[in-house]
């Protein structure tokens, strides 16, 4: 665990220590779960519906996001 001290010197917890790396896939893979295009999916990004990180190749799709997103839409899209 990474530590942090702050101004009283007292140890405080890294965030970045302590959460543990977001499960992510390609524009390709998630187009395909959700039997999307690509074009979509990437225009879903845009719009910030599907959390993203990266650009070009390194174009990556949180699939915690990809969840929510059909959750949302499972649900008649009100939330």
């Amino acid at each position: 665990m990474r530590l942090t001290r702050n101004n009283d010197m007292t140890p405080q917890t890294s965030p970045i220590a302590t959460s543990a790396p977001r499960p992510q896939g390609s524009v390709k893979k998630v187009a395909k779960l959700l039997d999307y295009s690509e074009r979509h999916i990437r225009s879903l990004c845009a719009r910030g519906e599907l959390e993203h990180i990266g650009r070009g190749r390194g174009f990556r799709i949180f699939l915690d996001s990809v969840a929510a997103f059909q959750a949302r839409h499972r649900n008649g899209g009100s939330n």
